[in-house]
């Protein structure tokens, strides 16, 4: 199967040319002044599954039940049922009733999944892999693992991880990296004193110090370890399979399918590089129904996850308070050539 590379003199979405401008869309590897903007959309790409939680949530039957009888007391107690042979004004009464009681279920509900999502996208922010993008995805050992923005009037809009080197893995992030820091000074140093009320000035300023230099200790293992990360020799890869860790397109540009566009590249990349790469994977939700789309336009479906990695439907945490879980979404080589071989022609290549 060949690269993704257009005859000479055909446009194509992902290299668009503007007579005025010259290139104007284009799909690029990552570089390290993208680093704001790539951790925005990183951050966009759980943040907006927010919004659709919560008008999920809003159009329950039940909440729904819950919002009319509370209503239904309200308009009891303050005496607002409209008068049925009374002027017409009367049967906006229950308006009030209805509206203060649903401000508070509307909060609450979204201060129940704000808390689940924000957590989410603190840790997609401080995995491995982001923390340092370039060392991660540029392994020359996982040639099948990439990062991929696509560039619009030289602003990032969009952007597509491909990982090949750990597929099966959930990587480490901050919080894991803190705790080996802590049980390596530990283990060194044995167990904090036991913390007993300073009796004098001396003992209090010798707690100090002694907890000082074990905050120091951990805060310069923790640099280290992070600093290691693009230092460390890693191994060659291993598994035959890619995982699409990352994947948006901000919103306003959605219409124009350049999603999928983004999506076959990186794709194809994974499949033609040297890697070995059988079959691609991806997770995605009710929570992403225009991921699942693109999932579906490239071929995907519903299947287990790669060897090793973990069972989504029985070990996973689900999201919010409905407990949305996700699920694995693959295709293999051959599949996707054929679909390859269908979208290229869709294109007139």
């Amino acid at each position: 199967m060949a690269h993704p590379v257009p005859p000479a003199g055909v446009a194509v979405p992902g290299a668009a040319v503007d007579a005025s401008e010259g290139l104007i869309v284009k799909i690029r590897k990552f570089e390290q002044k993208d680093i704001k903007e790539v951790r925005l959309l990183l951050g966009y790409s759980t943040m907006e599954q927010l919004a659709l939680a919560n008008t999920l949530l809003y159009t329950n039957p039940f909440v729904i039940a819950a919002w009319l009888g509370l209503s239904s007391v309200m308009v009891t107690l303050m005496k607002w049922w409209p008068v049925v042979n009374g002027p017409l004004w009367t049967w906006l009464m229950p308006l009030p009733a209805l509206a203060s009681c649903a401000v508070p279920i509307l909060f609450v509900i979204d201060w129940l999944n704000r808390a689940v999502f924000e957590h989410l996208t603190r840790l997609s922010l401080s995995r491995e892999d982001t923390l340092d993008i370039t060392s991660y995805y540029n392994n020359p050992s996982s040639p099948g693992t990439a990062f991929w923005v696509l560039i619009y009037k030289n602003n990032p809009i969009g952007v597509a991880a491909t990982d090949a080197f750990k597929p099966t893995e959930e990587l480490r992030g901050l919080d894991d990296i803190l705790k080996e820091a802590e049980a390596e000074v530990e283990k060194e140093h044995g167990k904090g004193p036991a913390k007993k009320p300073a009796k004098t000035k001396a003992e209090k300023e010798a707690q100090k110090e002694e907890h000082d230099k074990r905050e120091a200790e951990t805060r310069e293992k923790v640099q280290n370890k992070i600093a290691s990360l693009s230092t460390a020799s890693k191994p060659k890869q291993s598994s035959n399979c890619v995982y699409v860790r990352h994947f948006h397109l901000d919103a306003p540009y959605r219409a124009t399918f350049i999603q999928n566009d983004l999506f076959a590249h990186a794709l194809a990349h994974a499949f033609t590089s040297e890697a070995g790469v059988e079959k691609a994977y991806l997770r995605i939700s009710r929570l992403t129904p225009w991921l699942a789309e693109v999932s579906r336009t490239m071929g995907m479906q519903k299947c287990a996850g790669p060897e090793g990695s973990i069972d989504l439907e029985k070990d996973s945490i689900g999201r919010g308070p409905q407990r949305w879980k996700e699920y694995w979404v693959g295709v293999g080589r051959k599949d996707w050539e054929k679909r390859f071989e269908e979208i290229r022609e869709l294109h007139g290549l």
